[in-house]
């Protein structure tokens, strides 16, 4: 892979962000090149609201980055977005290391991070150390302890082929379907106009599914033979409520 190639596969991405005019977190997706310039001083990183982003269209990748140097702020320390993105080994060791109920845990407070209270993160942000963030997993070399971020993927925004077998914390709002196989089932998560296929073992086909109501939804995975298909890293890497 060259160097270009390996810029663009890393390249971070903003799926929403933090409005000070509007006070609110808004999704990317209601951007384009015809209304960007309306939110262009007021856009912030929608975790710690403090570092400035800018909209960057192209025709490919259109995407939200954050503005570097003069007097942009940075992210505040301890905030996901300002740390570098964990690589797909450092995330399997990781989840492998939890047992099910952190596991469930975990799943639980990335909930309540991305979706069912985004005050929450300011809340998050206070802790200094970043340890106990959701988004946060340790990395340890000998005697050095840091902290890498787990990249993270809107349920609802443009899936691109650049993010295939990337490990992603997906998240979203939208409507559940169940299509039971018999032996196994396929959960369909409806979502931002498109359907999403999330595969279920046997023992782990869910009874609870109500087709017209609206969940929140947040999975550990990565995009394996589709766009429209996510692989679970660990089968009870899944977390769905009711909203």
């Amino acid at each position: 892979m060259s160097s270009k190639e390996n810029m663009m596969k890393n390249k971070r991405k903003f799926d929403e962000f933090y409005s000070d005019i509007e006070d609110k977190i808004i999704s990317f997706n209601k951007l384009n090149k015809d209304n960007y310039l309306v939110y262009e001083n007021q856009m912030f990183c929608p975790d710690c609201r403090k570092a400035k982003l800018s909209y960057v269209f192209n025709t490919k990748t259109p995407h939200l980055k954050s503005k570097s140097g003069g007097k942009n702020p940075p992210h505040q320390e301890s905030c996901p977005y300002g740390y570098k993105p964990a690589s797909n080994n450092s995330v399997r060791n990781h989840i492998d290391a939890l047992n099910n109920t952190q596991i469930e845990h975990k799943l639980a407070s990335m909930m309540r991070y991305l979706l069912t209270d985004k005050s929450i993160r300011q809340t998050f942000l206070s802790d200094d150390t970043g340890q106990n963030n959701p988004m946060l997993i340790e990395a340890v070399a000998g005697a050095t302890r840091t902290y890498n971020t787990m990249r993270r993927k809107s349920l609802g925004a443009y899936f691109t082929e650049e993010d295939k077998g990337e490990i992603y914390v997906f998240y979203g709002k939208g409507n559940l379907k169940l299509n039971d196989k018999g032996n196994y089932a396929f959960l369909k998560i409806v979502i931002g106009g498109k359907t999403i296929s999330v595969h279920r073992p046997k023992n782990l086909i869910p009874n609870d599914i109500e087709e017209n109501a609206e969940y929140y939804i947040v999975c550990i995975g990565y995009l394996k033979d589709s766009l429209f298909k996510i692989e679970l890293l660990k089968s009870n890497c899944l977390k769905y409520q009711r909203v």
